[in-house]
């Protein structure tokens, strides 16, 4: 058996946005420093100079493909593309389903199902589209595809493992589940909250997202005093908010660690009728906060980030506060508490560690390699 197997890392996500920077980047670089062989595909848009990225002297050959039409209608070409450029490796990682397609015509290829979210389900939430119809039909049989011919599967949160199964039948042996994850170092723990107070919105806000209940909690903190501040990426679609006390701020990614940093809470609040697609959420986001020090505010039903936020008292779940005067007593309570800020380190340190979710994707390597030779 070989011990350090190549590794193909698939996505159509871009490497200088969003995941790409805060997700993706972070994982294959550590993957590379453990003294394996890694390449990675992406899709990338614009005419920046791709080839400057800086990995950190890591052993890691990129293909970047032009990501082309926007939409689907662009989505046969970017599948055509990466199914082209797919170079030979031990074990290909691919994340979401989409990359799965790029894999399809090649043969006995051993592949790990990273599943990120209920793909086509959750774009069509996004979208405002009927979760029928011929996409919808093409979507539900890749992902039946993926979770019968992968070798292995990893999810965000646990609920969704139950969930695949009872839509699928049945889903590899091999399972994992590793959360999103944070660079500690990075995002370093800031003890001392600002003086100021500040409640922060971070990154991308689309139609997931329940902006009426996110802006409604966001009056209340607002006439209790707070500052309200968004902080996106140069990517994010939305202009603006609908509400003038906010103001919005673009970042890059590795100026947010100082803003999470002055600000006194995060908060992310998904869609109540998202059904499925709610129990493999795990927003980036909040493991940002969390990493930083500062407690959260978020919908119930995410994953199990509400169960793990009521246990560790790390936050505000809205559910358990139905008024404005449960929700504020509540953030009152939580910022008297001294050990609040070390509680949030804590469990960003116990459940959403970058550096653990690398061993654990080592150790899935290690399993499907020793299971390939095996048969």
């Amino acid at each position: 058996m070989k011990s350090k197997p190549s590794i193909c890392y698939l996505t159509f996500d871009s490497l200088f946005e969003g995941v790409g920077r805060s997700q993706i980047v972070p994982l294959i670089r550590g993957i590379s420093r453990k003294g394996y062989s890694v390449s990675v595909i992406s899709f990338e848009k614009g005419k920046s100079d791709l080839q400057n990225f800086d990995f950190g002297n890591a052993n890691i050959d990129w293909i970047s493909l032009p990501f082309g039409r926007a939409g689907l209608l662009g989505l046969p070409g970017r599948i055509f593309r990466m199914a082209r450029a797919v170079p030979k490796a031990d074990i290909y990682h691919c994340r979401s389903d989409l990359p799965v397609l790029a894999l399809l015509f090649k043969k006995n290829l051993t592949f790990l199902w990273d599943v990120r979210s209920l793909w086509y389900d959750q774009k069509s939430l996004i979208d405002g589209r009927k979760q029928s119809g011929l996409m919808h039909w093409i979507a539900r049989k890749l992902e039946k595809y993926a979770s019968t011919r992968a070798a292995a599967i990893n999810v965000l949160a646990s609920p969704l493992l139950e969930k695949l199964i009872t839509r699928n039948g049945s889903i590899p042996h091999i399972q994992s589940v590793i959360p999103t994850s944070v660079d500690l170092e990075l995002f370093g723990h800031s003890a001392e909250f600002p003086k100021k107070r500040i409640i922060m919105l971070s990154g991308t806000l689309n139609n997931f997202y329940d902006m009426n209940l996110t802006l409604k909690v966001l009056d209340w903190f607002n006439d209790d005093g707070y500052e309200v501040v968004w902080c996106k990426g140069l990517e994010a679609l939305r202009q603006g908010v609908n509400r003038t006390y906010i103001e919005t701020r673009v970042k890059k990614h590795e100026e947010m660690p100082e803003e999470i940093a002055n600000s006194t809470f995060g908060i992310a609040v998904c869609r109540g009728d998202a059904g499925d697609v709610l129990k493999g959420v795990m927003p980036t986001k909040i493991a940002e906060f969390l990493a930083v020090g500062r407690p959260v505010i978020v919908s119930a039903g995410m994953g199990d980030l509400d169960q793990l936020i009521r246990s560790t008292n790390t936050g505000i779940v809205l559910d358990d506060c139905a008024n404005q005067e449960e929700v504020l007593t509540r953030a009152i309570k939580l910022l008297m508490d001294p050990n609040l800020s070390l509680r949030c380190r804590s469990l960003a340190i116990n459940r959403f560690s970058m550096t653990k979710a690398i061993d654990s994707y080592e150790e899935i390597y290690r399993k499907l390699l020793l299971s390939r030779d095996i048969n």
